[in-house]
């Protein structure tokens, strides 16, 4: 039988190793749930998505779920009336006089009628969850104190204004959730869906409508847009006509570099290219989520809720160390071992080897238990993309830590004193860097946020760290500006490759000379 093999199940089926794999994945299934009840406190991640517009006396509208799915069979609510008034930065609103009501078909599409004249409010409920949507028009917008979305999906949202106009234009995710355009009002609502779909709801539509897409890292500050000021702080990319009152784009193949998203639609028999000022068209905008808010949600969440547990990780790569290694070492039965024809380098590599290979499993298993779970308990398929920095940094974390508690053996004998540093130095690695790194923050220029990236360099679980703030950055999670300047890819690689590489050539050369 191959040594390495051998040695990684020897390593594998002993119980104390079984019984860590266990807790890894009692640990996936638990932080699911966490997850799911942290979303549903928020009441974000109803599996329920709409967008909708006006036109003459109809509302047409389409649902989908959270994996942009139709759907089929939800109630479909009209109300006629509703008292509209902004307050902290938010819509607050009421319903009154119920005047239709219907359910989506197959597609996913609704179409009711509604009384011509007044603030419109309809709310769309399926599996318990309610989306409640009203008519709003603004002419302009002053870009002075903005609320991001915070709908499943990503809707156009804005909370200062300036020039209100109300009018059945167009239909928004209530509170908080409002579309600017001009008084023409052809964009209602749109979606940015997890799988880099575009559907805009129009009410109007036709060969001579364009629409654009463009993207900015920050929104503008105490300027005031609309479609005529809008090119000048964004470049427009056409992506299609409007061709219906519900229209689906793939903005897969655009270089969607910023954390907004900006979504114009302009009359086409203008010269207009998008990038020139016009008075014809419509525009919403919004924070931008390259996989879907969903996505975006969930992973951040889980990052919060898996804080709590993450110490329990390298306390197996530590017991692993000492299992396999520290332990057969002070009670002889390496010597013992070494007695038979067999080299101290295989001894060594192989169960080297044995540790590293029982990490990859531990960090596969742990991350697809999760990622299942989590998709199972809410609904919605989360990107594969986005997991795997998350898996390859619990894994390169944990090897990492392994190597350095691997070299302790070659120099320490007793396995008790081996457990005392290792210990010591887990708490240091967790805890100590972190106290560390606040007082850094607070008396140097770096602050906090940098100086715990910074100290992540000399720690071999900093690559957690790194991997939450790329998965941040490919998701669109913002916040990532914090660390600019600190965070380096060549920097984090080669950090991690020492802590690998360095431990493990010292404790070899060491193993191959010292008295066992």
């Amino acid at each position: 039988m191959n040594p390495i093999w051998y040695d990684f199940k020897r390593t594998f089926i002993r119980l104390s190793v079984v019984i860590l794999l266990i807790v890894s994945v009692l640990i996936a299934v638990g932080l699911g749930y966490l997850v799911k009840s942290s979303l549903s406190s928020t009441n974000n991640l109803g599996n329920i998505n709409v967008v909708a517009t006006t036109s003459g006396d109809k509302i047409i509208g389409y649902v989908f779920d959270n994996s942009g799915k139709p759907i089929s069979g939800a109630s479909v609510v009209v109300f006629s009336e509703a008292e509209v008034a902004q307050a902290n930065n938010g819509l607050g609103f009421r319903p009154v006089n119920e005047t239709s009501q219907t359910t989506t078909n197959s597609s996913g599409m609704f179409i009711t009628s509604v009384v011509p004249n007044g603030t419109i409010t309809c709310n769309v409920t399926y599996g318990g969850k309610t989306v409640t949507l009203i008519s709003f028009l603004i002419s302009s917008v002053t870009t002075t104190d903005y609320a991001l979305s915070s709908g499943t999906v990503t809707y156009s949202s804005y909370s200062s204004y300036s020039g209100e106009t109300r009018s059945r234009g167009g239909l928004v995710v209530g509170t908080s959730e409002t579309m600017y355009s001009t008084p023409s009002s052809i964009v209602a609502s749109y979606a940015v869906t997890g799988n880099k779909e575009l559907i805009v709801a129009s009410n109007v539509y036709g060969s001579n409508l364009k629409l654009y897409v463009g993207f900015m890292n920050s929104m503008p500050s105490n300027v005031t847009l609309n479609i005529s000021s809008l090119p000048n702080y964004v470049k427009l990319t056409y992506v299609g006509t409007v061709n219906s009152y519900i229209n689906t784009y793939d903005i897969g193949n655009l270089n969607a570099n910023g954390s907004y998203i900006v979504v114009e639609i302009l009359n086409s028999s203008s010269t207009n290219t998008g990038n020139t000022g016009s008075s014809s068209g419509s525009f919403g905008f919004s924070r931008f989520y390259p996989y879907g808010y969903v996505t975006d949600y969930v992973i951040t969440t889980t990052y919060a809720q898996l804080l709590p547990f993450s110490f329990i990780f390298p306390i197996m790569m530590l017991y692993l160390s000492y299992a396999i290694f520290a332990k057969p070492r002070d009670s002889g039965a390496l010597k013992f071992l070494l007695a038979r024809p067999v080299t101290r380098r295989d001894v060594f590599i192989n169960r080297y080897i044995s540790g590293v290979l029982t990490a990859l499993i531990i960090a596969i298993v742990f991350s697809l238990v999760s990622l299942v779970t989590i998709e199972l308990i809410i609904g919605a398929r989360i990107p594969l993309i986005p997991i795997l920095p998350i898996s390859l940094s619990l894994f390169v974390g944990l090897v990492a830590f392994f190597s350095l508690t691997y070299l302790f053996p070659t120099f320490i004998k007793s396995s008790g004193g081996y457990l005392g540093i290792s210990i010591f130095l887990f708490l240091l690695f967790t805890i100590g860097y972190s106290i560390i790194g606040a007082i850094l923050g607070l008396y140097t220029n770096l602050g906090i946020v940098k100086a715990q990236y910074v100290l992540g360099y000399f720690n071999p679980l900093g690559i957690f760290q790194f991997g939450e703030y790329y998965v941040d950055k490919l998701i669109g999670a913002g916040l990532v500006s914090d660390a600019s300047g600190v965070v380096i890819l060549p920097l984090v690689v080669l950090s991690s490759v020492l802590w690998i590489a360095v431990p493990l050539i010292l404790g070899y050369m060491r193993f191959r000379k010292v008295e066992i």
